[in-house]
């Protein structure tokens, strides 16, 4: 099995992580691939990272007016 793309939708917004190439994970059963698992962590920590500058970057947005 290849995956080639991630997607976590949050209250502050979608992110997808497009993979390439594709991150092939050969047996879908048991434990989870280490591979797997590090992209996992990866994808969290850029969560994190979002989240925390998540105030800052509404700050900075502009304000559309009606």
């Amino acid at each position: 099995m290849k995956i080639y793309s991630m997607e976590v939708e949050t209250d502050l917004g979608r992110r997808v992580v497009q993979l390439s190439p594709p991150l092939d994970v050969a047996e879908p059963s048991g434990d989870m691939s280490p591979v797997f698992r590090s992209l996992t962590e990866v994808l969290w920590r850029v969560l994190c990272e979002v989240a925390a500058q998540a105030p800052a970057l509404d700050a900075s947005a502009l304000k559309a007016e009606a």
